[in-house]
């Protein structure tokens, strides 16, 4: 299945004359050992943003958790295996780009990335809205549709008007010393205080994010859906084929 997918990448990369080609699926930091093992050994830029604004979008979006519990602990964790191979390949390799920074001086971080790529800076990157590619991806679903706009350069701290305070509790109580290791101010303190969750708690917890993802599916749009159809198709096929179950 790898070989399949780094094919189909290097074909289309080549069809367009690139030197490189590109992925930002946030599962691929989880498989880079199996990578390696293959003999393929990938630039990382580690694009690092505020979790509680993460979690907020999460919230909103057609995929993934929508418990904050979950929301924090895999944000969390992200960030700790991410940071790890940014260290282990070291700055010839990998970099990591805080989302604000990019925000406010998006011509600098473009920048940083492209010295570690050895490519030319050119401004027609900061244009990328205007790309076919953009326009494209922008028409498969509503969670792509700032992809067609310049960058938002306020586009950050929405989590404090977005996410109840006793949630920005439980996710800073979570990741809060992630969130300061990457300089994120807490709005919250809690001195060795942190909430401690039972069994019953994450149980409960697990059957509230699976009420809330069906309830968003339920309300979400039926334009957004179909578009979703063939790829939740073709992965059922392929869990069935495997015996396993799919998870929600």
């Amino acid at each position: 299945l790898f070989g399949i997918y780094r094919k189909i990448y290097e074909i289309n990369a080549l069809s367009h004359g690139a030197t490189y080609w590109f992925n930002k699926s946030m599962q691929n930091v989880y498989f880079l050992e199996d990578f390696a093992a293959k003999g393929f050994f990938p630039y990382l830029i580690h694009l690092v943003r505020d979790g509680r604004d993460v979690a907020l979008s999460f919230k909103n979006a057609i995929v993934g958790d929508k418990h904050i519990y979950h929301l924090a602990k895999k944000w969390k964790e992200d960030q700790e295996i991410s940071k790890y191979y940014i260290e282990k390949y070291g700055p010839e390799r990998a970099i990591t780009v805080q989302y604000e920074n990019l925000l406010h001086d998006p011509e600098n971080e473009i920048k940083r990335i492209c010295r570690l790529l050895k490519i030319p800076y050119s401004e027609e990157i900061l244009k990328y809205y205007e790309s076919e590619e953009s326009l494209i991806t922008a028409t498969s679903g509503e969670m792509w549709s700032n992809l067609t706009r310049p960058i938002i350069s306020d586009n950050f701290d929405k989590y404090k008007n977005g996410l109840p305070s006793g949630e920005i509790i439980l996710f800073e109580s979570i990741a809060g010393n992630v969130l300061t290791d990457y300089g994120y101010r807490m709005e919250n303190h809690f001195s060795g205080r942190e909430l401690i969750f039972s069994n019953k708690d994450i149980i409960r917890f697990d059957l509230e994010n699976l009420a809330m993802k069906q309830e968003f599916i339920q309300h979400a749009s039926p334009l957004d859906l179909r578009k979703r159809e063939a790829q939740n198709k073709l992965l059922l096929e392929i869990f069935e084929r495997k015996s396993i179950s799919m998870p929600l």
